[in-house]
């Protein structure tokens, strides 16, 4: 099965350096859903090279300033090689902002780590890693037996904060069709700070 973001829809590319590009997410939770990809194939940003390091923090300001500047708050998460709908390194942005709630810390469910570079030693210690980064803090989910209950927060607070949408039935957010991605799209393009 071809990966659709080796393979990508040119459309969906709003930016690109040497080895990272942000694309618009094709299915996406919200407006404003929009992936930082490496690439060239790797299954998370941690098994990229080390080398790239400031150039992928560099992109990730790039997508903060963007979803600060025009929807007022960013929130990331990247399910490291573990969870994966597309095994390919992809670090969701989204225009809401994450609150980790302190007994999460207090309970050890989610650890605080002040750079990339303590997740990628995560990365090379379990092989796999999901990382959040809210407003505040970047955590790093310490027991997987605790994913279903970061996933549900998140997609509750998304709900709560833009205009995504839950289907009870599926226990899903429902995902956006083009409309939303066009829309997407559009306000990259017209954003004042766009490179």
């Amino acid at each position: 099965m071809p990966c659709p973001f080796c393979d990508r829809d040119p459309a969906l590319v709003l930016w690109s350096s040497l080895h990272y590009s942000v694309l618009a997410d094709a299915y996406p939770r919200t407006a404003g859903h929009v992936l930082l990809v490496t690439n060239d194939h790797y299954a998370s940003h941690m098994h990229a090279p080390e080398a790239w390091a400031a150039e992928f923090e560099a992109a990730q300001a790039l997508v903060r300033r963007f979803l600060f500047d025009v929807f007022g708050s960013a929130t990331f998460l990247e399910n490291g090689a573990a969870r994966q709908e597309v095994p390919h390194a992809h670090l969701h942005g989204v225009p809401f902002a994450a609150r980790v709630p302190p007994e999460w810390v207090a309970a050890g469910s989610v650890r605080r780590v002040d750079s990339w570079e303590a997740v990628r030693r995560e990365c090379e210690r379990r092989g796999a890693y999901v990382a959040l980064e809210t407003p505040e803090a970047r955590y790093l989910l310490a027991r997987d037996a605790d994913y279903g209950r970061l996933l549900y927060t998140i997609r509750t607070q998304i709900v709560a904060q833009t205009p995504a949408e839950f289907d009870p039935s599926a226990g899903e957010l429902l995902r956006g069709g083009p409309g939303m991605v066009a829309h997407t799209v559009g306000l990259w393009q017209t954003w004042p700070a766009r490179p």
